[in-house]
């Protein structure tokens, strides 16, 4: 069974849930993308989050598919990281991945890199993350033994 439900669909983001995997996969679009959209993304994200716990499902892993057209400041980062939280633990995420192509990891990418450093506040909370070349790479990761 391989059954996605569609959580968001907007100019910025889609995000779905595999409920047999316990797996969210966030893909960003870019969509004009801004400080505010971020923002208001967040909050959609942490309450599209709160509605699966409450339902009793959880969110084991999680693929990020980010899109680099917004460099996300650091203050930006933190915050995003405390909005987000409580939402992990009630989910129960464990693992992270986030997928940038082998050719953006090899150059120097300031968009990138603001993506990691924002899963990297997102996993001081005991998440472990990885940045990994594709989805496939990141499905392998979350099931090895």
């Amino acid at each position: 069974m391989n059954d996605q439900l569609s959580i968001i669909s907007s100019e910025v983001m889609e995000m779905f849930y595999e409920p047999d995997k316990s797996l969210l996969v966030q893909r960003w679009k870019g969509g004009g993308l801004d400080e505010e959209k971020f923002k208001q993304t967040i909050q959609q994200i942490n309450k599209q989050g709160e509605r699966i716990a409450t339902m009793g499902m959880k969110v084991v892993y999680e693929i990020i598919v980010p899109q680099f057209s917004f460099m996300i400041p650091p203050d930006l980062q933190e915050w995003a990281a405390e909005q987000s939280k409580e939402v992990i633990k009630k989910v129960g995420l464990q693992k992270i991945a986030v997928v940038i192509p082998t050719a953006i990891q090899e150059q120097l990418n300031i968009e990138a890199l603001s993506v990691e450093q924002t899963v990297e506040e997102m996993a001081k909370i005991g998440v472990a993350y990885r940045i990994v070349g594709s989805e496939a790479e990141a499905r392998e990761w979350f099931w090895e033994t």
